[in-house]
């Protein structure tokens, strides 16, 4: 904990006191939201800490920012207490509810999410990662001594959505604030992307694997990517929602030339070489949906997917495949690259205790297999007793969904694909594949087939 906590507070309160004088969202109930999503841990905190809030907040109540203060400060000090760090990812898991019904109540309690988060930090070091339940803190090269001015890169500094992915091995490569950039997908119109070349060139990746990234991470110098002009990708295995997969902790540099301003700014000086900081979740290559809120966050999103899919491939499998690697619908205004040209790469070796390590490793364990493909069909005939078993069987063994699917079709039977490697191996492939499997067995299911 702080030592000083108001050289954060005197301005964060006065942050949230602004919010509520426009917008007084505490005046309102807490929304509802389905009975389900309500009973997680972070509704049920939020609920109660706006409840008191709201009992002490009037429009011009002077003593409103020392109560604000006094109440963050408790709510800190009694996670700190408890050791209950992995309370932010529970917060921040449940803002997308909020968002969705009620916009202001999800910005003001974002704002408070971030604010406990950075309480529980202190004037040296701040809370970059929980997983595990354990803290990851990213000690600061320049402590804080004064008060932080409205426009301090602190205020802004980590992404909510990293903090349940990492861990204390991580924070050697986040950026220091002074060098943090946010708001990417607001500041940039990102070329279009076929989110089927990112699920390829993964499955290419997963299927041809004859390399692993350094542990350590890989430093890749970038050329016609536009504004992107490095990236430092660790490979986190197994990942946190998918145990047959990785997550990709991926830090980006970017060339703010040409980016489009946002508030603040001019005060915050963010020209020339800034950096951010992303997770991308190996089971969210099924699908976009949570970078997808507003139609520029998903663009961007899936431009990233799609640029660290491309290095990845290329880190682990050291050969081309065939397939597209344009990104671009268009040529993006204001860089002066030309987006025609191919983009290029070039691996750097990265110094760890004045020590060079090389971007990959050969893998113990490579794959040479060919990708699954599902060739199996339906057959004009009613399946007997002992087929609807094994289908049962195969359902369980694999978790793909055929039975409700076969209903759809009535007087007919599924003839189960031929796979390599076996069906006893399905179980064991990762979220996205699984998915690409369901989708086709899906797609072969859904007209009603006539009889000849």
């Amino acid at each position: 904990m702080w030592k000083n906590p108001w050289l954060f507070l005197e301005t964060r309160t006065q942050m949230l006191s602004r919010f509520l004088s426009q917008d007084n969202c505490l005046a309102r109930p807490y929304p509802k939201l389905d009975p389900v999503r309500m009973q997680l841990p972070g509704h049920g905190y939020l609920r109660e800490f706006c409840s008191a809030l709201a009992e002490r907040y009037t429009p011009g109540n002077p003593r409103f920012n020392s109560d604000l203060g006094l109440l963050l400060t408790e709510a800190a000090e009694r996670m700190e207490e408890v050791r209950s760090y992995d309370m932010i990812p529970h917060l921040i898991e449940v803002l997308a509810d909020l968002r969705e019904v009620d916009p202001s109540y999800y910005n003001f309690c974002l704002l408070i999410t971030r604010s406990l988060q950075m309480l529980l930090g202190d004037e040296k070091k701040q809370l970059l990662g929980t997983r595990g339940s354990k803290p990851a803190w990213k000690f600061l090269k320049r402590p804080i001594t004064r008060r932080l001015a409205g426009v301090n890169p602190l205020h802004f500094y980590g992404n909510v959505g990293t903090i349940r992915y990492l861990d204390q091995s991580d924070m050697v490569l986040m950026p220091e604030p002074e060098e943090w950039f946010w708001g990417l997908a607001d500041r940039y119109d990102w070329p279009d992307v076929d989110f089927g070349q990112v699920r390829f060139l993964m499955e290419q990746a997963y299927y041809h694997q004859r390399y692993v990234v350094n542990p350590e991470g890989a430093y890749v110098q970038l050329k016609h990517f536009g504004p992107l002009r490095s990236l430092t990708l660790k490979v986190k295995s197994p990942g946190l929602l998918d145990p047959n997969y990785s997550d990709f902790l991926v830090i980006l540099g970017w060339d703010t030339t040409g980016f489009r301003s946002l508030a603040g700014d001019d005060e915050l000086g963010i020209e020339g070489l800034r950096k951010s900081a992303e997770i991308l979740e190996g089971g969210d290559l099924t699908s976009v949906d949570y970078l997808s809120h507003d139609p520029r966050i998903g663009s961007y999103g899936k431009y990233l997917f799609w640029v660290v899919a491309v290095i990845y491939h290329d880190l682990v499998t050291a050969k081309e495949v065939s397939g597209h690697r344009s990104a671009s619908s268009g040529k993006p205004r204001g860089f002066s690259e030309d987006y025609d040209e191919e983009p290029s790469w070039v691996y750097i070796p990265r110094r760890v205790h004045n020590q060079p390590l090389p971007p990959r490793l050969p893998s113990e364990e490579p794959r040479f297999v060919s990708p699954h493909r599902v060739t199996g069909h339906l057959r004009h005939a009613n399946p007997t007793p002992q087929h609807l078993a094994e289908l049962e069987k195969f359902e369980r063994q694999t978790r793909l969904n055929v039975l409700d699917l076969l209903k759809r079709n009535p007087g007919y039977t599924f003839v189960r694909p031929h796979v390599s490697p076996s069906w006893d191996e399905v179980k064991d492939l990762p979220k996205f594949i699984h998915a690409r499997l369901q989708s086709e067995i899906e797609e072969m299911m859904k007209p009603t087939l006539k009889d000849d």
